[in-house]
């Protein structure tokens, strides 16, 4: 039962509907002071002149609405806390009365424990609130008495500070970060991005022959043409990067975020070119060359000793060389950064030589154990390198911008071969397309998709266009403008890898979309790890509430089918049924009309995993 106070609180009903307000009355009256207001705007006017601590009000009610009045009674009473009565039996307009500054809600028909907890809460809440405010009131005074004295000390112990940090973290010769900073970054940046695709590179450099000009001109000219290096190496890198002096004739260089060797090879040729004009030093005109070893994380290693070691290993060899050039830890990481060059130079001829072929994947659906559709996925056939990985050469498209020709290709293709397989009496499958962010970014798209349709004779009801929250969300207005062009030619939209970007639930419910793609990541340990059956489950709840079917990807096993399936998944797509396949052998499948393994329904023998699923 509710706990009688010593001095009751004061609560606010607000209902147009009496038979509400008598309920609650009668409800929380032994307890509480109740007040009761059969308008907004009555409502409005008693917190003018009298003192609640909680505003109990219907969402709907004429005239200014429950959402309406809940930035007033803030205006009027900032601590005081609101609970709103919601009818409805979706919840969306009780969390968007949260949204504009609501405590909590409670819903019709009531149940009074719930009310009776919600209530205890919101003014626990208040007196927290209230508690806070005098104590950061009483703080204030104190922090003004004493301003004048403790910005004197403040300034004072920064001054010293900085002193201190000068003299530990930066070399008085150059001027730039010393090796103890120059760690300390390179580990901050290996945390920062840890789990990301982001790849850093370490420099080790060292001057070719620095020690004659030393032991020739004196150590003054020495460190003259030191500070004049120094400054060279931190006009040639962003200011996101790190340039320091290891001592001797030896710098480092952190370079954050270069993509891949290729780039770390640019940067390093321009800190090259930047380190060749003369030097004036003494009046003597002195010309340096360097030698820089380059090791890339995470590539050679996770870890900031173990970089530095690689990067000076590899700078040892290209001293070995005789200097004057830049080498790489490993010859592997070298030749990794000249074949994505090959591929590039290859990849720009690979369409006119007709060396892309499509695979497809079936799509399987949960209830009747058929195919339910197929998803079309671009492979290459190099004449020499045999088929190359998607992983290897799409971001090469991307980059290159070659994915937008490559892309109209797939598209033409797939449906091309759809129409084929429906003429030779075959059944009839939607086909997926995925669709990059510089396809969807096209403006001629829609007419693009138009034109392929009517050449190949595609019904556009047998056509899905996959595309990722990313791509969407880069300018959500004019994507959904896009979108539901899309759309009004017939065709089939899907939201690829929902769950793993942005997943907008604000968006999601305006894009014109018709499935739900949940991402593989999610079902990867889906039969041991409970928070995946959740998400999964929460993601089907949502997609059947806003009228959307659910694919899940990356089902490779009978246990993750199974766990899946019990979820209220709609169909299926993953290794556990075929791995992408030529056309041929696709075809094969289709006149087969389903292998055993789509038909005979999947158990699962973890008991463990059962109960789970019961319980979601």
């Amino acid at each position: 039962m509710l706990k009688e106070n010593d001095s009751k609180a004061r609560i606010l009903i607000v209902d147009d509907e009496p038979v509400v307000r008598n309920l609650l009355r009668e409800l929380l009256g032994g307890n509480y002071e109740c007040v009761e207001a059969d308008s907004a705007e009555d409502a409005l006017v008693l917190l003018q002149t009298e003192t609640f601590n909680l505003v109990i009000s219907d969402i709907q009610m004429s005239g200014i609405s429950g959402l309406e009045m809940i930035p007033r009674v803030i205006e009027f009473a900032p601590d005081i806390s609101i609970i709103m009565i919601s009818g409805l039996q979706n919840i969306e307009s009780a969390i968007k009365s949260m949204r504009a500054g609501a405590f909590d809600y409670i819903t019709k028909p009531f149940d009074f424990d719930h009310v009776e907890s919600v209530i205890i809460r919101a003014l626990e809440h208040q007196s927290l609130r209230l508690t806070k405010k005098l104590y950061e009131n009483q703080l204030e005074e104190l922090v003004t008495a004493r301003t004048a004295e403790l910005h004197e000390q403040i300034a004072e112990r920064q001054c010293a500070e900085e002193k201190v940090n000068r003299m530990a973290y930066y070399d008085s010769l150059t001027e730039l970060p010393n090796p103890t900073l120059f760690r300390n970054r390179l580990t901050h940046e290996l945390f920062s991005s840890n789990g990301s695709r982001q790849k850093s590179a370490i420099i080790f450099l060292a001057l070719d022959r620095f020690k004659n000009f030393n032991d020739t001109l004196g150590h003054e000219i020495g460190d003259e043409l030191l500070r004049g290096v120094a400054q060279r190496l931190t006009n040639s890198i962003r200011q996101t990067d790190t340039a320091a002096y290891f001592g001797g004739a030896e710098f480092a260089l952190l370079l954050t975020n270069v993509g891949g060797a290729e780039n770390a090879v640019k940067i390093a040729q321009n800190i090259k070119n930047a380190l060749l004009p003369s030097y004036s030093c003494g009046g003597h005109e002195l010309y340096l060359t360097a030698s820089m070893g380059i090791s890339m994380s995470p590539n050679d290693g996770d870890d900031c000793q173990t970089l530095l070691q690689n990067a000076g290993t590899a700078l040892y060899r290209a001293r070995q060389r005789g200097g004057d050039t830049c080498q790489f830890y490993t010859t592997d990481m070298h030749e990794i950064a000249f074949k994505r060059l090959s591929l590039e130079n290859n990849l720009r001829c690979a369409l006119e030589r007709d060396e892309f072929i499509l695979y497809y994947q079936p799509k399987v659906n949960v209830q009747s154990g058929k195919f339910s559709g197929m998803e079309a996925l671009v492979r290459w056939q190099h004449p020499k390198l045999g088929i190359v990985s998607p992983n290897e050469f799409i971001p090469i498209a991307e980059d290159t911008g070659l994915i937008t020709p490559l892309g109209e290709w797939v598209l033409r293709t797939a449906c091309r071969q759809n129409v084929l397989w429906q003429r030779a009496g075959l059944p009839a499958l939607c086909v997926s397309v995925n669709i990059s962010l510089r396809q969807f970014q096209q403006t001629n798209l829609v007419e693009i998709v138009n034109q392929i349709l009517v050449e190949s004779g595609l019904k556009p009801e047998y056509l899905e266009l996959e595309l990722t929250e990313s791509s969407i969300m880069k300018d959500a207005d004019q994507a959904i403008e896009t979108l539901h062009r899309l759309k009004r030619l017939g065709i089939k939209i899907s939201l690829d890898d929902f769950g793993s970007g942005y997943s907008s639930l604000s968006y999601l419910k305006t894009l014109p979309i018709d499935v739900l793609k949940i991402d593989r990541e999610f079902v990867r340990n889906i039969t041991t790890d409970f928070k995946d059956v959740a998400i999964v489950k929460t993601i089907v709840t949502l997609a059947r509430n806003l009228e959307l079917k659910t694919i899940v990807e990356g089902v490779e096993t009978g246990e993750q089918s199974a766990a899946v399936s019990g979820l209220g998944c709609d169909d299926l797509q993953g290794y556990f049924f075929s791995k992408p396949i030529p056309a041929d052998s696709f075809e094969l499948l289709l006149r087969n009309q389903q292998p055993e393994i789509f038909a005979r329904p999947v158990q699962s023998n973890k008991p463990e995993l059962c109960k789970q699923l019961k319980h979601v």
